[in-house]
């Protein structure tokens, strides 16, 4: 679980509780199926759908919609 803060969202619309998400947390890695569990004053509290390694406070964190055709936003782990 990872809550990104901060959050800067490129869409008109933020995306809601329940959304599938695609969340990459490493600039080499692949963007990797969450969904958003919960979200108040720009922040998401996100579950990825398998367990994600070395994920840290301070990191840069990506969303995208689950086609990973768009940028939901992104922010800096909590």
């Amino acid at each position: 679980m990872i809550v990104p803060a901060d959050l800067g969202c490129a869409r008109p619309t933020s995306p809601t509780v329940g959304s599938d998400v695609l969340v990459q947390a490493s600039a080499h890695g692949a963007a990797q199926p969450a969904v958003i569990e919960s979200s108040a004053a720009r922040e998401f509290v996100v579950r990825w759908m398998t367990p994600q390694r070395r994920v840290a406070p301070g990191q840069s964190v990506v969303l995208y919609d689950a086609t990973n055709r768009f940028v939901l936003g992104g922010g800096t782990a909590r």
